[in-house]
């Protein structure tokens, strides 16, 4: 009567768990699952020792209800084993299967009759009270990876499932200590005494942890937290080969079937060993992919959306790395600041979508000048360019500027704002050739805008050039705005 009110009392938790599996969707659906099937195997636990009672039954059918409540942990051990989003390759479902199919196959090899003869030839009868240890630690392993799991859940979703599992696991195992090592060993309570309706309270709070909703507050994890959860969450793949091998080191100690324990063994460590080979070299192709990744948002966040060269971010960043180098090797290095004359002028004759075609066609033309792979053309800003020329002297300096502003000009792009009629560039050089302690890439970006001040008052569409050598000071910026 009791074995029927315990199967009748499991069978709820089937139901709830199976409702909750409708309702999930991906890897969690199948957890579910993996609940509904352990709690079914409790059932088929528990008529076994119902029938174990009828009269004319053997030791053969009595002992079976102990490879059943082995078994009831399996599916459990499967669903905590697996990801918690569910993207796992179709792969590690089959290897964790197989390593699954290990573990009932050498939980029967341990526990079943049938697979355990003496040297006669005869079956023995199921030694209950190492079955009993067996239970034990699976129970343990179960409670163990379903706490952890709970503490490292990301989701609300996850965190949910593993904790009603803790909430049937925790009971559960204190109430299997106490029936099997006190109760039955102890007070030699047969099996499907009342005593063993206390077996119905970890299904009860399984139902309760599943019916009723609690809320979880989210707080913001720690570092420590978040390394420890994320170890968890990849470390729990290894609960399958561990339990093979725990169960291998257990038939072998028995002496049964030697052979047995050392082909599972190898099966196991092969199948993780795949395992593990083929998640580094996902985890390699993902660091691929984010590298790949990074260095186009790096390129993104650098470029100019509009012209196509380097932006002010990038230009803060090479400046200051280019400076540095040239001030270690003693080399000169040039800045050309270059302005389109009368831009102004052009947006409002023409309209702004002119003049994006005009800067875009400007920027174009200057960065086909540029004859050095360690040139750079950055667009400074609004109708501003920038030129970085390492290890160029003044003279080169001017020769670059001046071939520069003829490109454009050659190029008869029409201004009807302008003098000329056509867009003409301004452009100031400033060379630094002799570096102290005091000087700095700022100097020589003002120096830059200096001679770009003077070239604009001077009638635009022409080039002026200023020198910094050791000691020279760049006139203060207030004083080096252009003219517009």
């Amino acid at each position: 009567m009791t074995c029927c009110f315990l199967a009748l009392a499991y069978a709820s938790g089937v139901g709830l768990s199976v409702q909750k599996a409708r309702m999930a969707v991906g890897a969690l659906r199948l957890k579910w699952f993996m609940a509904a099937a352990s709690f079914t195997l409790f059932i088929a636990g528990y008529l076994s020792i119902l029938y174990g009672h009828l009269p004319g039954v053997g030791p053969y059918g009595t002992s079976i209800h102990a490879v059943l409540f082995a078994f009831r942990g399996l599916p459990l051990l499967f669903a905590l084993c697996k990801s918690e989003d569910g993207e796992e390759p179709s792969a590690f479902a089959w290897i964790d299967g197989a390593q699954l199919a290990l573990v009932c196959f050498l939980f029967v090899t341990l526990l079943y009759p049938g697979f355990t003869m003496n040297l006669q030839g005869i079956r023995p009868p199921l030694q209950d009270f190492a079955a009993m240890h067996y239970l034990d630690v699976e129970n343990f392993l179960l409670l163990a990876l379903a706490t952890a799991r709970f503490y490292a859940a990301r989701s609300i979703d996850d965190k949910v499932y593993c904790r009603a599992l803790c909430w049937f696991l925790w009971p559960m195992n204190l109430i299997w200590f106490f029936l099997t090592h006190v109760a039955v060993f102890k007070w030699d309570v047969p099996a499907g005494s009342v005593w063993f309706v206390l077996a119905d309270l970890p299904v009860i709070c399984f139902a309760a942890m599943t019916v009723f909703h609690f809320r979880f507050r989210i707080e913001q994890e720690s570092s420590t937290h978040v390394e420890a959860s994320a170890l968890i969450r990849i470390g729990s793949s290894v609960f399958l080969p561990v339990s093979v091998l725990l169960l291998c080191l257990a038939i072998a100690s028995a002496g049964h079937f030697a052979l047995i324990p050392v082909i599972c063994s190898m099966l196991a460590i092969f199948l993780f060993a795949i395992r593990s080979s083929y998640l580094q070299f996902r985890y390699q192709k993902s660091q691929s992919r984010l590298i790949d990744a990074r260095n186009v948002m790096e390129m993104i966040s650098h470029t100019d959306p509009l012209t196509g060269v380097h932006n002010r971010r990038w230009f803060d960043l090479a400046l200051l790395r280019e400076w540095k180098r040239a001030q270690r090797g003693k080399q000169p290095l040039t800045l050309l600041l270059i302005d389109i004359d009368h831009f102004k002028a052009f947006n409002d004759t023409l309209g702004h979508l002119q003049g994006d075609d005009c800067l875009t066609a400007v920027a174009q033309k200057l960065m086909s000048n540029l004859q050095r792979d360690g040139d750079s053309i950055v667009r400074y800003g609004g109708e501003e360019f920038v030129v970085i020329l390492p290890q160029t002297d003044i003279r080169g300096a001017l020769t670059v500027a001046e071939n520069m502003r003829q490109a454009i000009a050659r190029m008869a792009y029409p201004h009807p704002g302008a003098p000329s009629g056509i867009v003409t560039v301004s452009v100031g050089a400033a060379t630094q050739s002799d570096y102290s302690m005091e000087d700095t890439s700022e100097e020589l970006l003002i120096a830059a805008d200096t001679a770009l001040y003077r070239a604009k008052n001077g009638g635009r569409n022409r080039v002026e050039c200023e020198e910094l050598s050791n000691g020279d000071e760049a006139p203060p910026l207030s004083e080096a705005i252009p003219v517009s």
